[in-house]
């Protein structure tokens, strides 16, 4: 089965000698060479297309990666590249299971990886093994072509890590600017695409013109047809083309790759940090707007968009609304939504008038008045009624039941002799007047007749008391005259010659005046 397939690949060969692509694999300067070697890696490159071992290179066990490499020698523009791996009939390809096929400017042997371009991986699992004879599609331009592993596989028991078997390798292109089954030339273009020939590039340029891709393109490296970015941009930049900034206001000025947003700094509005949040404002929104904003500020201004908070107005919604508004008032000119009961006027500042039954009309003061009251203001009382707050109703003696604010009837009173208020017969008031002097004249003379018998009655008392001292000394006087004879010889006999002359009868004097009866009579 093997020889069958070898002698086929041959045979082939021969027919596309004269139109088919180069097999870069055999041109001048071409060499190979490996990651360990237990048979010559040139092998892969000698045109011997047989696939048993001694016609095969082989790498070294108990590695932990295996790779063989074909050197073309200078950069060439790839089309494909066809492995041929042992295989016998006791001996299947297992070992080639999940290598991978890369094209590059470097060697596999250096530590540079990033000018490496992936053409395929094999995801093959045990027990099945890969095709014998792989033709793998890699359109790129490059010098080395690196069939790579790292799989161990199951079937090797006596040892353990990587090992490739590899007969032949073919590289199938052209020169560089050339293209298509005779590599012709070319036309207008460095580079250009090794099947339809179009324009292509070296890698870091992109077509047309091959231009340097974008230096902010990670690695350097971009899509050759349009110079998109195959990598992550460089710090601070998004986009295909890595050439848009990142907000200076985003967090450690990192972005979004794709779509620019981040995480913003303080007082910068997400996702693109380009303008202020809704608390702050000033060119670097480090300033903070009015807690009475509703709808944020500018930025610029400081100014509140929208409405205020409810009881402010102002630019900046730091002024206090009149505290007799409701419902707040108007940002531009203070004047007041609606008015707190009572009140009226743009700013409501004036006063209602007293006999509204409810509010009045915020623009004029007028409303609908209680019973007593009239006007479009309800300021006066109506005809028929007089009180402070209009609350009494004008006698029904009046004529046409109307009055004064007073209550003094307006017309005069339907009868006669009747007051102002047309309530009270002035005749009958004048007779009970008149009853009343009488009366109050008869309480006077009851309480000084009174108050003369009690001073009576207090002297007739005080008269007998005086009398009774008088002739309690008297008898005294005589006792004494018993007892001592001489001295009624000898003291002179007393004789009064008025009443005036001895206190006691001064005193019988005075109790002896006219009383209060003799005057009353």
């Amino acid at each position: 089965m093997a020889t069958y397939t070898a002698l086929c690949v041959s045979f082939l060969s021969l027919i596309c000698l004269g139109y088919c692509y180069e097999n870069l694999s055999r041109v001048s300067g071409a060499s190979a060479s490996q990651s360990s070697s237990f048979k010559s890696a040139s092998l892969v490159v000698d045109g011997n297309y047989a696939q048993y071992f001694p016609e095969c290179a082989h790498t070294g066990k108990d590695q932990t990666l295996a790779w063989i490499q074909v050197d073309l020698g200078t950069v060439y523009s790839l089309k494909s590249v066809r492995i041929y791996s042992r295989n016998e009939d006791s001996w299947p390809p297992y070992r080639l299971r999940q290598f991978y096929l890369d094209a590059s400017n470097s060697s596999a042997d250096t530590s540079i990886k990033r000018s490496r371009v992936r053409c395929y991986t094999d995801n093959t699992t045990a027990p099945a093994t890969p095709p014998p004879v792989i033709d793998i599609p890699c359109k790129q331009t490059a010098r080395y072509v690196i069939v790579e592993t790292s799989y161990h596989a199951p079937e090797d028991k006596d040892s353990r890590g990587p090992v490739l078997e590899i007969c032949e390798i073919e590289v199938i292109g052209c020169n560089i600017r050339h293209f298509g089954e005779n590599c012709a030339l070319c036309n207008a273009c460095s580079v250009c695409d090794v099947i339809n020939g179009n324009c292509s590039c070296q890698p870091g340029h992109y077509a047309p013109g091959c231009q340097p891709c974008s230096k902010n393109c990670g690695n350097g490296s971009c899509d050759g047809r349009d110079g998109r970015c195959i990598s992550e941009c460089n710090s601070g930049y998004y986009g295909s083309y890595c050439n848009r900034t990142c907000s200076v206001n985003c967090e450690n000025h990192i972005c979004d790759q794709n779509y620019g947003n981040c995480t913003c700094i303080r007082g910068w509005k997400p996702p693109y940090c380009n303008e202020c949040d809704i608390n702050h404002y000033g060119i670097d929104c480090s300033m903070e707007c009015s807690a009475s904003c509703t709808s944020g500020c500018y930025m610029v201004t400081g100014f509140c968009k929208g409405s205020c908070k409810v009881g402010k107005f102002g630019n900046f919604c730091n002024k206090t609304c009149n505290a007799d508004c409701r419902n707040g008032c108007h940002r531009d000119n203070a004047h007041c939504k609606d008015c707190v009961a009572g009140k009226f006027g743009a700013m409501c500042q004036k006063n209602c008038g007293k006999g509204c039954t409810s509010n009045c009309v915020q623009n004029n003061g007028s409303c609908a008045c209680n019973i007593g009251w009239q006007g479009t203001f309800c300021k006066d009382c109506s005809p028929h009624y007089y009180g402070e707050l209009c609350e009494h109703k004008c006698s029904t003696g009046c004529l046409n039941e109307t009055c004064l604010s007073n209550g003094s009837c307006i017309e005069g009173c339907k009868g006669e002799n009747l007051d102002e208020k047309c309530t009270v017969n002035k005749i009958s008031s004048e007779k009970n007047t008149n009853s009343s002097w009488t009366i109050s004249g008869l309480y006077v003379v009851t309480t000084v007749l009174f108050i003369s018998i009690i001073l009576n009655v207090f002297f007739i008392v005080r008269y007998r008391n005086v009398r009774q001292t008088i002739y309690k000394r008297q008898n005294s006087n005589d006792v004494q005259k018993q007892h001592d004879p001489t001295q009624d010889l000898n003291t002179p006999t007393c004789t009064y010659d008025s009443v005036g002359d001895n206190a006691g009868y001064q005193e019988l004097g005075q109790l002896s005046q006219p009383s209060h009866y003799d005057k009353l009579k």
